[in-house]
């Protein structure tokens, strides 16, 4: 009998033993699986397999491409119908916003000076209307409205832009590795850009009077204390937050949804139509590559403020200097001794940083996209409508 117990305890151990092991056989072979699947499935943050692009700026992909998620999964060359619907509505999203921020800014500003002149002649009908429009332009008014209207579209459509695209304001404000020092490298950077853009202007600037063409339109600085004040204000403080609000915030991430460097290009692009004129386009243009290019990098719109903030606040305090001759051959020298240090450390920049490329599926979801989309077309092109009209009204 204890013999016969002794056998059934052996196999009852035996027959545990190997459960057990069918357990772990059937547990390793789950965990292969799963990693087999995993690694068979795009990443929903950077679906195209983009080493160059800043993974932590990607939004979701399956908003747009919700088989993203199935295993085996990966991007067509061209996209599926629906999927160039979904890169397109934000497109569409970007693209509007842009176009109704300049379309009531820009009306609301005339309009609201319209009215201050007739509240101006009603009070003093024996005012002449043109002196009263000089003195609009050379005090506080003009640039208080400026600042009040083009301040508050900036906004106003860069939350709606993101209410719109599903964005969400408060990690736009807590930047990833920005120290004093990228700051400073920044800071010369942007100078050396700006000191660039500036020769280009003036080449431009010299091929369009060899045709009879003027496109330099450099408005009048207030005269008045308050005026400056004012100017001032909205040049260095409130035009480089909003605008940043609204280009780097809002439209770069409605337009990297499906390349970085589309995103970088475009929001550039748009950036500098804003301007208005060739001179400040080339400008924008440039300059807003280089502060692109640090929102992703940082994840967040701080660095391209601080940069936009130093920038303005340079470019007003040259315009209210009187210089002696000496004097100003010293500033060109420090200028050029500055722009050299920028464009040494722009080069270092770039060594690390380089700007995002696309892949081959990826240029199919840009610009041939962006092409189908109404509201970024428009955009584009009512802005360079009112560039041309500008120069037209300049000659």
């Amino acid at each position: 009998m204890d013999e016969e117990f002794i056998s059934s305890d052996r196999h009852r151990a035996e027959v545990a033993a190997m459960q057990n092991e069918i357990y772990r056989l059937r547990k390793n072979i789950s965990e292969i699986e799963a990693d087999r699947i995993a690694g068979s499935t795009a990443d929903p943050h950077d679906p195209f397999g983009n080493p160059t692009e800043y993974h932590e700026y990607h939004d979701n992909y399956t908003e747009i491409q919700p088989l993203i998620n199935a295993p085996g999964y990966t991007p067509e060359f061209e996209p599926a119908a629906h999927e160039r619907s979904g890169i397109r509505k934000f497109y569409a999203v970007g693209g509007w916003c842009n176009l109704l921020r300049f379309f009531f800014a820009y009306s609301l500003f005339r309009m609201v000076l319209k009215i201050i002149v007739k509240v101006i002649l009603t009070s003093n009908p024996q005012a002449d209307s043109n002196a009263v429009a000089a003195y609009i332009e050379s005090s506080s008014i003009m640039y208080g409205v400026n600042m009040l209207i083009f301040g508050l579209t900036n906004v106003g459509f860069a939350f709606l832009g993101m209410k719109l695209s599903g964005q969400r304001m408060a990690p736009l404000l807590k930047p990833k590795d920005f120290r004093f020092f990228n700051f400073v490298q920044y800071s010369f950077i942007g100078f050396s850009l700006w000191y660039l853009s500036g020769i280009l202007g003036y080449f431009s600037s010299e091929v369009f009077s060899a045709f009879g063409i003027e496109i330099n339109s450099s408005g009048n600085l207030p005269v008045t204390g308050i005026g400056l004040a004012v100017y001032a204000l909205y040049t260095c403080i409130v035009a480089p937050v909003t605008e940043e609000l609204f280009y780097r915030g809002m439209l770069l991430r409605t337009f990297s949804k499906s390349s970085q460097r589309f995103g970088i290009f475009s929001t550039a692009l748009m950036f500098g139509l804003g301007h208005g004129n060739i001179h400040q386009f080339i400008l924008g243009f440039i300059v807003g590559i280089f502060l692109a290019h640090i929102t992703l990098k940082h994840n967040s719109i701080i660095p391209s403020i601080t940069v936009h903030v130093v920038l303005n606040t340079m470019t007003v305090a040259l315009s209210m200097l009187e210089l002696t001759r000496h004097e100003e051959l010293i500033l060109v020298k420090a200028q050029l001794a500055a722009a050299f240090i920028g464009l040494m450390l722009l080069l270092l920049f770039r060594v690390k940083d380089k700007l995002p490329v696309t892949t081959p599926a990826q240029v199919r979801r840009g610009i041939p996209v962006a092409m189908g989309s109404l509201g970024f077309m428009f955009a584009a092109a009512a802005h360079i409508a009112v560039m041309i009209s500008n120069i037209y009204n300049m000659n």
